[in-house]
């Protein structure tokens, strides 16, 4: 069912879960993808929630956990039993668990971390440790490695058995005894070569990375500028620990998209979504730079008040004042959404101030 759709559907949706029909609501749901279920639950009021828990199947929320926000995930693992939450939360990707308990209160973490396996609760911890805005808040430990001496064929057997378990199946990176990264592969190399070869005959050993620290907002511009799935991320020792997926990188750049468009507006960026910030909030971030704008203003009144002789000489250059002042204010706008929009893409950097500025 196409998007339009489902917003078409939303207001019949409310009604359904107005009157608890189940299994009007299963019929409706058997037809939507769920990244639109995910959708109607993040605009459902809390008090429908459980009922559209009751009316999906095990399977059916786990498809359905996978789309939506932070805020939604919580909620719903608060209306699960203990084994449910355990097998969610089991099946979610190690990037988008440590996403989930970035954003939990601590009285939340200390409830559901004990519910995971020691490995995984190692994990979740790591990822958290890690600076924000870095490499390693979105990585995920998920992938496929082998050894450079393994062959062909005892590679495909190492995919077949994690495949299932990667974030990312496309890439087979290879690394040493010690965790080196050496080289990469892809699934069609690995098909096309001989059972008996090496990988190291067959692997790529320039292998593009970048490292954990690293800002995730370059990581994700190496994804787009190589047309990559995926990029490798290493520690200080060239260890491979994680890798950032497309989706990820998309994410990212989304974010500071938005982060930009803010920026540009003169809003201080919100972290949430425009229907989710809380309007006092929003209004708030806004207030500082319109109080600052009106500090501005006054100045400029003040200016041309000190030339109101001038004005009462000649009546009819007050005529113009709106035209100037309007007419700078978008030549600023249009000038500051351009050089903006090439600092976010990478085309203008602090070197070229100078350059800048001449224009």
């Amino acid at each position: 069912m196409n998007t339009s759709r489902q917003y078409f559907l939303k207001p019949d949706i409310d009604i359904i879960l107005e009157k608890g029909d189940i299994k009007a609501i299963s019929q409706v749901f058997d037809e939507l993808h769920p990244a639109d279920i995910a959708e109607v639950i993040e605009l459902t009021d809390d008090k429908h929630l459980g009922l559209i828990v009751d009316v999906l199947s095990p399977e059916a929320l786990k498809d359905v956990f996978e789309f939506l926000d932070e805020e939604s995930e919580i909620k719903i693992l608060s209306l699960l039993k203990r084994p449910q939450v355990r097998e969610i939360l089991d099946e979610m990707p190690s990037d988008e668990r440590a996403d989930l308990f970035e954003v939990m209160a601590e009285k939340d973490k200390k409830q559901y971390l004990p519910l995971m396996p020691k490995e995984d609760r190692e994990d979740v911890l790591t990822l958290l440790s890690h600076p924000e805005e870095s490499a390693g808040t979105i990585m995920s430990t998920e992938y496929i490695s082998v050894n450079p001496d393994n062959t062909v064929e005892e590679a495909m057997e190492i995919v077949r058995e994690r495949a299932s378990e990667s974030a990312i199946v496309y890439y087979i990176y290879v690394v040493n005894k010690r965790g080196h990264l050496k080289g990469v592969l892809t699934l069609k190399d690995l098909f096309l070569a001989k059972k008996k070869q090496k990988i190291k005959a067959i692997m790529e050993d320039n292998v593009i990375s970048a490292r954990v620290d690293e800002d995730r907002e370059r990581v994700a511009n190496l994804i787009k500028k190589y047309g990559f799935l995926a990029l490798p991320i290493v520690d200080d020792r060239k260890c491979l620990v994680g890798v950032v997926t497309v989706d990820d990188a998309m994410d990212v750049l989304t974010s500071e998209a938005t982060e930009d468009i803010h920026k540009l507006g003169a809003i201080a960026p919100i972290e949430r979504g425009y229907l989710k910030t809380n309007i006092f909030k929003s209004a708030w971030r806004r207030l500082v730079w319109l109080a600052f704008f009106l500090i501005v203003g006054t100045f400029t009144g003040s200016i041309i008040k000190s030339y109101d002789y001038v004005l009462a000489s000649v009546m009819g250059l007050a005529y113009f004042i709106p035209m100037l002042s309007g007419t700078a204010g978008n030549a600023g706008s249009q000038t500051s959404t351009m050089v903006i929009r090439a600092i976010a893409t990478g085309e203008l950097r602090l070197s070229d101030t100078l350059i800048v500025v001449l224009r």
